[in-house]
């Protein structure tokens, strides 16, 4: 009806609003820390699975490639080149707090340990063998990427808490009208629980403003 058609407009025109105050005012920061992504390069062989599964011995022998891999990185090679001569592919990537899931916790583990341009041992999961080595401990493109990322959710979180706030302020409004024409007690009731659960709930997220 007209009247709901009003009132979403109106939530609409809110909610452009405080998303362009948000965005100056808000002051919604993300700091360095919060941001901070390491750079590390790896190498990674599936033990397969199945039938297509490495035997004991194959492991072994995938095991010692990247053992060799390894030393040719200590010795001053890239992995990228030393990965290459060992018919593999090294994969440069980023992590930092909240974006390291993807990979196996054993390797984020073991990456975590090294400093800038160390190499791991060769590390053996239930499904793969890994090596990797980091290449910076700060690496500023990936972060401020993150920054801008963080930021955005962060932005995105405050107009969803507003819109919530206004919505359960609009329900508490309802209800005690309501509440006021009852022609009943129990109805009158009824409507003040609803004012006390909407209150709560819009008190809950003017918290996160």
């Amino acid at each position: 009806d007209q009247a709901t058609v009003e009132r979403v407009l109106t939530l609409m025109t809110i909610g452009t609003k405080v998303s362009a105050k948000v965005k100056e005012e808000a002051a919604v920061t993300v700091t360095d820390e919060e941001a901070a992504q390491r750079a590390f390069t790896y190498i990674t062989i599936s033990k397969g699975s199945d039938d297509s599964a490495l035997t004991d011995e194959e492991i072994q022998e995938k095991k010692e490639i990247l053992a060799g891999v390894a030393e040719q990185v200590k010795a001053g090679n890239e992995m990228e080149g030393a990965a290459v001569e060992a018919e593999l592919t090294a994969y440069p990537v980023t992590y930092g707090e909240g974006n390291s899931d993807y990979y196996a916790a054993e390797l984020i583990s073991a990456v975590d340990a090294l400093k800038e341009g160390e190499v791991t041992e060769v590390i053996e999961t239930d499904s793969a063998l890994y090596l990797a080595q980091l290449t910076s401990e700060f690496d500023e493109e990936a972060t401020e990427s993150r920054k801008e990322t963080l930021k955005t959710t962060k932005e995105n979180e405050y107009n969803m808490a507003f819109y919530e706030v206004v919505e359960y302020v609009q329900n508490v409004k309802t209800y005690l009208a309501k509440s006021m024409i009852s022609k009943s007690a129990e109805h009158g009731a009824e409507m003040l629980t609803h004012v006390w659960r909407e209150a709560n709930l819009a008190q809950a997220y003017l918290g996160m403003l």
